[in-house]
């Protein structure tokens, strides 16, 4: 818009120019042909030729228009440097705020970067360091139930007459059998629960849904007497169904070898021998 009006002060300029020049040829033309008046008065006082002094003044008024047009350019040429060079300014502030700002983005990525790192590092190392406390506290709490399990079994065993009970464990409980050599406690393997006596007390181990089935079918066609035969059920936790457990009024279940030998004491208790 600025240049806009540049150019067209300049054609203005111009044009004004021109006129004067050709003003100033028409009055020399003028001048040229008209006969001077004052030689046939020699004596008197000249006489100003309205055509020239009106043809003067008009060449003053466009002599003051002219240097004022002039002064209109400086004006504006000044003031289009002046927003030139404001814009430069300007321009040069936001490239260098666009530099820091980004620099300041990276360098903010980078250690966000770096935070993100360490703490996924102590965080893995906080882990590791819970579970290592957890697994110290879990066998800290193993072996003292075991201990206390093996107390409560000596004492059981001191109250109770070791030769009168019969204790059948399956042969593939090797653990169980080191516990029961332990309390001092007889027992014998067998390999199948079908072709064993029905009295005592009968470790039945159960690792499936149908070994659950065909404790059931057995008890209900042998018909065990309660008074002679007990049985521990060994099983993990909570593996054993409603239905097995209400198979069979004497029976009890043990999850863990010591809680095996504790149940055989208590269950074998109220048996008879006979």
């Amino acid at each position: 818009m600025e240049q806009k009006i540049y150019n067209q002060l300049k054609v203005l300029f111009w044009l004004t120019f021109l006129s004067l020049v050709l003003v100033g040829l028409i009055l020399i033309t003028f001048s040229a042909s008209t006969p001077v008046r004052a030689q046939a008065n020699p004596t008197g006082t000249p006489t100003p030729n309205p055509t020239i002094v009106a043809l003067e003044n008009a060449l003053a008024t466009k002599s003051v228009e002219i240097r004022d047009t002039n002064q209109r350019i400086d004006d504006l040429e000044i003031s289009v440097k002046d927003v030139q060079w404001k814009w430069g300014m300007a321009g040069a502030i936001a490239g260098a705020v666009i530099t820091i700002f980004s620099w300041l983005g990276i360098n903010t990525f980078l250690s966000g970067k770096k935070t993100i790192e360490k703490a996924q590092k102590d965080f893995a190392k906080e882990i590791d360091r819970i579970e290592k406390k957890w697994e110290a506290h879990t066998n800290q709490v193993e072996n003292d139930w075991e201990k206390r399990s093996q107390e409560s079994l000596n004492k059981l065993i001191e109250r109770f007459e070791l030769t009168n009970l019969r204790i059948r464990i399956p042969e593939k409980l090797g653990e169980l059998a080191k516990r029961l050599k332990l309390t001092g406690l007889e027992f014998e393997f067998y390999s199948n629960l079908e072709s064993i006596p029905l009295n005592g007390v009968i470790v039945v181990q159960f690792n499936t849904e149908d070994d659950q089935t065909k404790f059931r079918t057995f008890i209900e066609k042998e018909k065990p007497n309660v008074d002679k035969t007990a049985f521990v059920l060994y099983a993990p936790p909570n593996s054993i169904n409603e239905a097995t457990l209400k198979c069979y009024d004497n029976l009890v279940v043990g999850n863990f070898p010591p809680t095996i030998v504790s149940n055989i004491l208590a269950i074998g208790r109220g048996l008879r021998t006979d």
